[in-house]
C-alpha cells in the first residue's frame, strides 16, 4: 500500500537530525502498519487510525536510532536512555502509544512474539571477505 506519512509530518513529533532522511523509517512503519491493516478482518480501524499507527511507528523507528533520554547531566557528561533492545515496540512512547490505537491487536501479538524470541531479525555481512579486506592505513 502507499505510505500514508510524511517525512515533514513525522518531523512534527520527533526531533530529527538535520539531513538526515526519515525514508526508511516511514519504509519499516509503512510495512508494519500494512500487516495490520491485513490483521483487520473486520474493518475496525479507519485510514485515520492507520496513518496514525504509521505516524507513530516512523517516529519509533527512528526514536531506536537516535535513543530518547529519560535524563542527563552536562557536567562530566552522564545520560541514562529510555528502553533496551528486549523491549520492542515497548521501547519508545511512540511504539506504546501505535500499540494502543491497534484495536484489533496484531500490533501487541507482533511485540509479544518478537520479544518471546519468536520473530528475529538477522544481520549479515555484506562486504569483502576477510581475506581481501584492506587495513585501514594501506587504503587510498
Amino acid at each position: 500500500m502507499a505510505v500514508r506519512v510524511t517525512s515533514e509530518e513525522v518531523a512534527e513529533i520527533v526531533e530529527v537530525e538535520t539531513g538526515l532522511s526519515l525514508t526508511p523509517f516511514i519504509t519499516m512503519a509503512n510495512n508494519l502498519t500494512d500487516r495490520v491493516d491485513t490483521c483487520d478482518t473486520d474493518n475496525i480501524l479507519s485510514t485515520a487510525t492507520l496513518t496514525s499507527i504509521e505516524l507513530l511507528l516512523s517516529a519509533h523507528f527512528y526514536s531506536l536510532r537516535d535513543q530518547q533520554y529519560t535524563s542527563k547531566k552536562t557536567g562530566d557528561a552522564s545520560g541514562t536512555f529510555r528502553g533496551d533492545s528486549g523491549m520492542g515496540l515497548e521501547a519508545t512512547t511512540y511504539g506504546q502509544n501505535a500499540i494502543a490505537m491497534d484495536f484489533t491487536g496484531c500490533l501487541a501479538e507482533i511485540n509479544e512474539q518478537m520479544k518471546a524470541g519468536k520473530r528475529k531479525i538477522k544481520v549479515e555481512w555484506l562486504g569483502k571477505p576477510k581475506s581481501d579486506q584492506l587495513n585501514y592505513v594501506d587504503r587510498d
